[in-house]
């Protein structure tokens, strides 16, 4: 699901540069049992649940531009403030809900003769699985 780019922060700050593209989907997590059956083919294990996974695209940023999206995101939890893709804990579809992700590091080219950074793109999946009514 596509969501508003406006409305996604981190730990309450809007992200700079975020462009078109922003969206939210739930990854399947399976346990460490998992794996295909060699005589029949089957694939089995414990199913964990289903977590969400947001991919933040962004387009050229300054080197400032770029400190504050690291000083945001590079981080062992980052908060993030989004608008649900549906109803969940009382909140409607579309409102904005806070929850807790797994921070990455940015890797992102720099460009020289501009100088600024090229477009990149980070995806983050949510520390907790979701747990619809």
């Amino acid at each position: 699901m596509d969501i508003v780019r406006e409305e996604i922060k981190a730990f309450g700050q809007k992200l700079p540069k975020l462009v078109a593209g922003c969206s939210l989907t739930s990854e399947p997590l399976w346990g460490d049992d998992t794996g295909r059956e060699s005589m029949a083919g089957k694939y089995s294990g414990t199913f964990v649940g289903w977590f969400p996974k947001i991919k933040l695209p962004f387009g050229s940023t300054t080197i400032n531009e770029m400190n504050t999206i690291k000083n945001l995101i590079e981080r062992p939890i980052v908060s993030l403030t989004y608008p649900l893709d549906r109803d969940y804990k009382g909140i409607k579809a579309g409102k904005g809900y806070t929850e807790q992700f797994y921070g990455t590091a940015i890797t992102a080219e720099f460009d020289n003769y501009k100088g600024k950074y090229k477009p990149f793109e980070i995806e983050l999946v949510a520390v907790e699985r979701r747990l619809y009514d």
